[in-house]
């Protein structure tokens, strides 16, 4: 037997103690998104001491200064966090469904479900995914249980371009979190959401890309947001985020972070005018501890190492 890919091993361990999958259901499993690979990392987990950066997110207390923690390193650590937690959610779904193995199997397209919903009582959902050579489209659809005749609802829908090697490709979803809402769809820690989309490149190892671009309810007053990232093996993590500030009357602002892999890093924070122009901007480096090694805010002066920064400031 020709011994499986490396990173294929633990996929193929979790399927095997669910069931019975077939290399051919493998193919198609191995189209959908992966938590692994969309996982992004932060410098650390985004937590520290608190504080108040630019963005007027923490304790409300002063800037910190050179040698103190970083209140900008804990603004990249929250919206790195926050991204994560989104894609969670919507592998949440994916996994709850094909924790079993396909139960309808065709030459070009594989079925899970229809099942109970686990965290949608009274609906069923199914896991349709459809193959054209190394083009591959899903979608994930919901149904009144009582209803044998109502239609699927399609919640999420993505696709994945496969490229040489195990879950290496081009992929993209989007969920539509408003039409779940109007159906009586709950979907868990996502119905403050009315849209999401997301876009991912795992070709290579080095980079990997992943962006998400999420939608609010109205109401809510959340920022709408931006978010991409990039890591790579021996480069720098880059990330950057934009979007408006709700507690600051829809502020325009934007983040670009830079970190390498002992943790040290650097961002600007900016808020923008409604003309686009800057309107306030302040860059911190900070080192391995989260301490601030250099400081600039715009129209204040500097403070600190430049020369410490890593990465380099331009």
């Amino acid at each position: 037997m020709k011994p499986l890919p490396l990173a294929a091993l633990p996929v193929a361990l979790l399927l095997a103690a669910c069931g019975n999958y077939s290399n051919e259901d493998l193919i198609f499993y191995n189209a959908l998104p992966d938590r692994a690979q969309l996982t992004s990392h932060a410098p650390d987990s985004g937590t520290g001491a608190g504080g108040s950066s630019l963005l007027g997110r923490g304790s409300g207390t002063e800037s910190a200064g050179v040698g103190e923690h970083s209140t900008v390193y804990d603004d990249v650590g929250i919206w790195v966090l926050t991204a994560n937690g989104i894609v969670y959610s919507v592998l949440d779904l994916v996994e709850a469904v094909t924790r079993l193995p396909p139960t309808t199997r065709l030459a070009h397209e594989r079925i899970w479900g229809p099942a109970p919903a686990k965290n949608q009582p009274g609906f069923l959902v199914e896991l349709v995914m459809e193959r054209r050579e190394d083009h591959f489209d899903y979608r994930l659809e919901f149904r009144l249980q009582a209803q044998r005749n109502a239609p699927w609802i399609p919640v999420l829908v993505g696709d994945f371009v496969a490229s040489e090697g195990v879950r290496k490709g081009v992929g993209s979803f989007i969920l539509d979190s408003a039409i779940a809402r109007d159906n009586g769809i709950p979907l868990e820690n996502m119905n403050t959401l009315t849209r999401l989309s997301a876009g991912y490149d795992t070709r290579t190892s080095e980079p990997l890309t992943v962006s998400l671009t999420a939608v609010y309810l109205p109401s809510l007053h959340y920022p709408d947001f931006h978010y991409s990232d990039t890591e790579a093996a021996n480069a720098p993590t880059v990330m950057t985020v934009d979007g408006p500030l709700a507690d600051k009357g829809g502020l325009p602002f934007s983040i670009l972070g830079m970190w390498v892999g002992s943790g040290a890093g650097r961002a600007t924070l900016k808020t923008l005018s409604p003309d686009g122009t800057t309107r306030a901007e302040v860059t911190e480096c900070w080192d391995v501890k989260a301490l601030i090694l250099y400081q600039a805010l715009a129209g204040a002066g500097e403070a600190g190492t430049r020369s410490a920064c890593e990465p380099p400031l331009p």
